[in-house]
């Protein structure tokens, strides 16, 4: 994988993770874990979606359920 992408569900802003919607990073397995474990120490859910060489972690706060 080359990039990280991060997209909060529905577009809503997590202002507690400081991580801005729509954010991109250089893949790496640290940055991965980095962001995965800041978004469930704060008791958000986390799913995880590959499309071709970007890792698209998606989070929310309502466990992607329809708003």
């Amino acid at each position: 994988m080359i990039e990280i992408y991060v997209a909060y569900w529905m577009g809503t802003m997590i202002e507690s993770l400081n991580i801005p919607h729509k954010a991109s990073f250089e893949y790496s397995e640290e940055k991965r874990n980095e962001i995965i474990n800041l978004a469930l120490e704060k008791n958000l859910q986390v799913m995880l979606y590959q499309i071709s060489t970007t890792l698209i972690i998606m989070i929310d706060n309502g466990r992607f359920k329809q708003r």
